[in-house]
């Protein structure tokens, strides 16, 4: 899948410059768009071992794929020069306060304003120990933020069958979730 979307962005700059060399007027102001908060669920422990809690772990990875394409400016007309634009680190470290994990029978965990923007390579786990946020370890100096939830949202996830779901706000939609996982018990056994 990822060759197949790196041939399509490879050729949609060869016809850019093609047309560029061909007198076109090309519209073109910005490269193509990359996902501006690659974090991602990474990992999720529905039935840990005895005595501790279920846990969602959130990655904050690269973005998912590295380019440079020449970029065309309409500015430039006819003569447009093509300049390599890297698309590997384009955005800053994504803020992702107020976003929610929520389970299939909404559980809501809201990240707290507290937690820093998460740096490149680092994790997020979020704790459902009901421990509350004077548990919270928000460095990220060891790569990771521990985030604990609050009384009564502890050990969430169903015994027999569950989801986990990531939004980027309270709003649940197709347009704000980041990351969906099915749980079944017998994955988990």
């Amino acid at each position: 899948m990822k060759a197949k979307v790196s041939f399509v962005l490879v050729m949609l700059g060869v016809l850019l410059l093609a047309s560029s060399a061909a007198g076109a007027n090309p519209q073109v102001d910005a490269p193509l768009a990359v996902d501006p908060f690659p974090v991602r669920i990474n990992e999720v422990m529905p039935r840990p071992s005895s005595g501790g809690h279920d846990w969602v772990e959130l990655h904050r990875a690269r973005a998912s794929f590295v380019h440079f394409l020449p970029v065309l400016s309409k500015r430039a007309g006819a003569n447009a020069a093509a300049e390599s634009v890297s698309l590997a680190e384009p955005f800053a470290d994504p803020d992702i306060s107020g976003w929610q994990i929520s389970d299939q029978d909404d559980h809501n965990y809201t990240i707290p304003a507290a937690l820093p923007p998460a740096p490149v390579g680092t994790f997020i786990v979020i704790h459902f120990d009901g421990l509350g946020p004077g548990a919270d370890d928000y460095s990220f100096a060891d790569g990771v933020a521990h985030l604990h939830t609050p009384a009564g949202l502890a050990d969430i996830f169903d015994d027999e069958a569950d989801q986990v779901a990531l939004y980027t706000g309270s709003t649940h939609n197709p347009a704000t979730i980041r990351g969906l996982r099915g749980l079944r018990r017998s994955a988990w056994r």
